[in-house]
């Protein structure tokens, strides 16, 4: 299987921006218009919506169960199960983000946080990029919602959440990736916070 390289100037498939207008100016995005140049050199629309990015966060208590909150979220009109994340702020570091909102939702400080790579949600349309954290040596302190911002922290082992993501109660994409990448990690005897 070929390697996929990530430089944006090696592929084939490669389309190159030869126009675009702003659409929509929001606080959390903004929706851009794009002409493109396809390889085979035609003119083709792309609409994308321009996103600072994300963290998610899996934080493990030292009985092994692991932080999640339980919202509404209004996008979707349901209420999800998630380990906390939030919006990465203009400039801000990832990993400063993933601390505040474990902070900012879970009430806790994380002493170990190991990077567990990112993903894509939607990236036919967004340029969003979500990092992925495992946290453990946790001491609790207190949250501190966003104004609007209502959650209920519950603690479930990997297990229980892996059962439910089997069970389809867990929807959240950036969950089920992060849940499964904790589980082969431990599958491979590897901390996840060394």
């Amino acid at each position: 299987m070929e390697k996929l390289t990530g430089d944006k100037t090696d592929s084939i498939f490669l389309e190159k921006e030869i126009g675009k207008e702003s659409k929509f100016q929001g606080a959390v995005f903004e929706t851009i218009k794009y002409t493109i140049q396809g390889p085979d050199q035609c003119a083709y629309p792309r609409e994308v919506v321009q996103h600072h990015g994300g963290c998610c966060i899996a934080a493990a208590l030292p009985d092994g169960r692991f932080l999640m909150v339980r919202q509404y979220r209004f996008a979707v009109q349901q209420e999800l199960l998630e380990f906390p994340a939030g919006k990465i702020e203009k400039g801000e570091d990832p990993a400063v983000c993933a601390q505040r909102e474990l902070e900012e939702e879970g009430g806790y400080l994380a002493a170990s946080v190991k990077e567990m790579g990112y993903v894509y949600p939607t990236c036919g349309y967004s340029t969003e990029k979500i990092f992925l954290y495992y946290a453990d040596q946790l001491k609790r302190t207190a949250q501190h919602l966003d104004e609007g911002e209502h959650v209920k922290v519950e603690y479930l082992t990997l297990s229980e959440i892996l059962q439910l993501i089997e069970e389809g109660q867990i929807h959240d994409a950036k969950t089920i990736i992060l849940a499964y990448k904790i589980k082969t990690m431990r599958e491979k005897g590897c901390r996840c916070s060394e």
